[in-house]
């Protein structure tokens, strides 16, 4: 889960916690970032992929000092995956993301550029985090997306 929360339970908290299935607060997963490292907001968007890695989105611009432009993903304890580099990432806030069987990212958000290549709103991410240029939107949509969900056959 992801939000303003500074605890949860009691125990104190960065934004950014996992739960166990009985709601129970799993401390394995750490992650290394809070308001203060996470410039403008905290994460909004959270997707956890088969690995348990954790994708998440929103209005912030680094991650643990680490510049990441509204985009990027967690190891399983909650440190930050450096394989996964969006470049210069999204030009404006990520509101969705949907993971695909394949390990590629959809998107979708307040940008119109991803990485300096005209997105409208919607892109593809591939597994790095690189933007996915086989995939094709057009002119994209028309304003921002709030919600993205996948088809059962992709």
């Amino acid at each position: 889960m992801a939000g303003n929360f500074q605890s949860f339970d009691g125990h104190p908290l960065n934004c950014l916690a996992r739960l166990f299935p009985d709601g129970a607060l799993d401390f394995a997963f750490a992650p290394l970032v809070s308001p203060d490292t996470l410039e403008l907001e905290p994460p909004f968007q959270v997707a956890v992929q088969p690995d348990g890695k954790v994708i998440i989105g929103g209005f912030f611009t680094n991650v643990v000092s680490t510049s990441r432009n509204f985009i990027a993903r967690l190891n399983v304890n909650g440190s930050l995956d450096g394989t996964f580099n969006p470049g210069s990432g999204p030009n404006g806030q990520v509101n969705a993301v949907a993971l695909q069987p394949d390990g590629k990212v959809i998107i979708g958000g307040q940008f119109t550029m991803v990485n300096g290549n005209n997105q409208s709103f919607i892109a593809r991410l591939n597994s790095d985090g690189s933007l996915d240029n086989t995939f094709k939107a057009g002119a994209g949509a028309s304003a921002a997306v709030r919600s993205l969900a996948l088809l059962p056959d992709g």
